[in-house]
């Protein structure tokens, strides 16, 4: 399990990595399917969740960003956003991930956990449920996700819970 701090308030409260990724990339779904944020119907990410013994959330996903040197010689890398009226926070304060932009926001988790799965110490079982890569020339980030969930019967309906793959 990757323990993060959710910032205060935030609109994605999960308190472990793996469920900020799993809890964005389905707000995202959601944000893309509401025509009044997105009337161009722009897809850019997609998944499904698994049943029966296949209990993975899978799917594709694509970040918009431009890459620069910054000032200091470090690499720059800003996400951006293509959808309209979003209501979005990393919480006051923020936590463990920071930006205000939401293509940011998820692109931090995104890239926090394929650096831990790049690591033997945090990922013995060397799982690779998400990869990412970066086109310069046309400026997006493109990757696919696994994520493994569990499903519990609740008094009211389903309750899916992502489950923690890395240390």
């Amino acid at each position: 399990m990757v323990a993060i701090t959710p910032g205060t308030g935030a609109t994605i409260a999960s308190p472990t990595a793996e469920g900020q990724a799993f809890l964005t990339l389905q707000w995202w779904q959601n944000m893309e399917e509401d025509a009044s944020k997105n009337p161009t119907s722009i897809q850019r990410f997609t998944g499904s969740k698994g049943t029966d013994n296949d209990r993975f959330f899978s799917g594709s996903w694509q970040i918009l960003a431009k890459q620069e040197i910054g000032p200091t010689g470090s690499l720059v890398i800003t996400a951006e956003s293509y959808l309209n009226n979003l209501t979005f926070s990393p919480g006051s304060p923020a936590g463990t991930f920071k930006s205000t932009n939401p293509a940011a926001y998820l692109l931090e988790i995104l890239s926090f956990l394929m650096a831990r799965q790049n690591d033997s110490t945090k990922n013995p079982e060397k799982k690779n449920y998400i990869t990412g890569t970066f086109n310069a020339v046309s400026g997006v980030y493109l990757g696919q996700f696994s994520l493994p969930f569990a499903t519990t019967m609740q008094a009211n309906g389903t309750l899916d819970t992502p489950q923690e793959y890395l240390l």
